[in-house]
């Protein structure tokens, strides 16, 4: 009886000290959501700078608030909305930390899509995911963008998973961008996740990893929505993370979460970060396999284009993107390697990233 009530009583403690962690985390996303701003800009008299603008707000987009930070030394400057990968997966911290030096000749917008990020919410209806509904949301937020700071036109960066709503949406409605710019450029994702795939099989053998070997190899039909979908994808990306497929010369990005965190990002937001990206994984994953490719979905496009691509980038081949690269037809197309990087360019090179920001793209497309 003593030996019962003793596992009893632990169980309860245990179980009251989860609770109490559940509530101090879920308190703290909360509290954190309703507190946290942006820094304005400031001159060097302290004072805050006539006509720029640093605001963290809620916009509606498609019947739901989405998050939004707009930040920009001169409200003149052109706007550039960037479209975060995953999907789910915000990357408004690193943008901030890594990309912070475009805020000084662009208005930059990022927004967390609804179920990422600070748009995470457990409440919302999975059936409003679909791809359908993310290009409604981004011409959505274009066209306010465009309204609220009197702009005919805009400049979209989308990156992995966002550079498919990027394209997408600069090839169905040209008429409002100047230039799109596509970081880890998606092409085709059932052909890109076979290539990744044979990489990290390949990278397995030679490493002699038998683990990695025996795992990747079981992948039988990958990508096929089989029933063991989800774990298989995570067991591609893994190993793919662990080769230096996603991250040129590390292991997986690991080293993107010890970043000196932003302002506008409180540690409580990772909890929303993880639930967002796995939510939005399994809803949204099924829909991308069946996308299409779009050597065929937008073989011409009306605006210049610029491809972001890391050399060693096998998360979304870099293989396919140069192969769409020379078959798109555009006024204007350039492919920029960045040879020091794998997926995550405009991270893992940020001063070469943010000097084409600013020293090609802008001089080759702006016109005011």
């Amino acid at each position: 009886m003593k030996i019962r009530k003793f596992i009893v009583r632990s169980v309860l403690i245990i179980l009251a000290i989860i609770v109490v962690i559940v509530l101090f985390l879920t308190a703290g996303v909360i509290i954190s959501s309703k507190i946290i701003t942006t820094p304005p800009f400031k001159d060097s008299t302290g004072n805050i700078i006539e006509g720029s603008i640093a605001v963290l707000e809620e916009i509606e987009l498609g019947g739901y608030k989405q998050t939004v930070l707009i930040r920009g030394r001169n409200i003149n400057n052109p706007i550039l909305l960037y479209i975060h990968g995953g999907p789910g997966s915000t990357e408004l911290p690193l943008v901030r930390h890594f990309n912070a030096a475009l805020e000084d000749y662009y208005t930059v917008v990022l927004w967390d899509q609804r179920g990422a990020g600070k748009s995470f919410s457990p409440f919302l209806d999975a059936k409003t995911m679909t791809i359908d509904q993310f290009l409604s949301d981004t011409h959505q937020l274009v066209n306010i963008l465009r309204k609220r700071f009197n702009k005919d036109k805009i400049y979209l960066v989308g990156h992995s998973w966002g550079s498919v709503l990027g394209l997408s949406t600069v090839y169905k409605y040209p008429e409002l961008f100047y230039a799109y710019i596509g970081i880890g450029q998606a092409v085709n994702f059932v052909e890109g996740e076979r290539i990744s795939l044979q990489y990290a099989i390949t990278r397995a053998k030679e490493l002699n990893n038998t683990e990695a070997f025996t795992q990747l190899s079981a992948l039988k039909d990958y990508p096929d929505m089989n029933e063991n979908w989800f774990k298989d994808i995570f067991i591609q990306r893994k190993w793919l993370g662990e080769f230096g497929g996603v991250m040129y010369g590390k292991k997986g990005m690991q080293s993107l979460f010890f970043i000196e965190r932003p302002p506008e990002f409180s540690f409580f937001e990772f909890i929303p970060l993880v639930l967002g990206s796995i939510h939005s994984l399994k809803v949204i994953w099924p829909q991308i396999i069946s996308y299409g490719d779009f050597r065929k979905l937008a073989p011409k496009l009306k605006i210049p284009v610029y491809f972001v691509t890391g050399r060693h980038d096998y998360n979304v081949p870099f293989a396919l993107t140069e192969d769409y690269y020379h078959k798109v037809q555009a006024p204007k197309k350039a492919m920029i390697w960045f040879e020091k990087s794998a997926h995550m360019a405009n991270f893992e090179e940020p001063d070469k990233f943010n000097d084409f920001m600013i020293h090609t793209v802008l001089p080759e497309t702006y016109t005011r």
